[in-house]
């Protein structure tokens, strides 16, 4: 459910910008989700024991990479940086 709410508000939100993001071909064509998480807010997005990033954020890039059936790339961000990165 939670995962379905941050699915349609992202989408709402990309549709709001007047940036264009990536199109999921661009995605699979690159054969790279690039995923930007702000990693000081758990358990959305942290660090773990080892210093990986982890967290909602990072489970649901690596898991929407694996169904595309791409590498997911994590991009440590701010929350003030976050929107900017996704859409570049």
């Amino acid at each position: 459910m939670i995962r379905k709410f941050v699915a349609a508000a992202a989408l709402s939100l990309a549709a709001a910008l007047p940036v264009k993001a990536d199109t999921l071909d661009d995605v699979v064509d690159r054969g790279q989700l690039k995923c930007g998480v702000v990693l000081d807010f758990p358990p959305i997005g942290y660090r773990d024991e080892n210093n990986e990033p982890a967290g909602f954020d990072v489970e649901y890039c690596n898991d929407l990479a694996a169904a595309l059936e791409v590498e997911p790339i994590i991009y440590p961000v701010t929350w003030a940086e976050r929107l900017p990165v996704i859409v570049t």
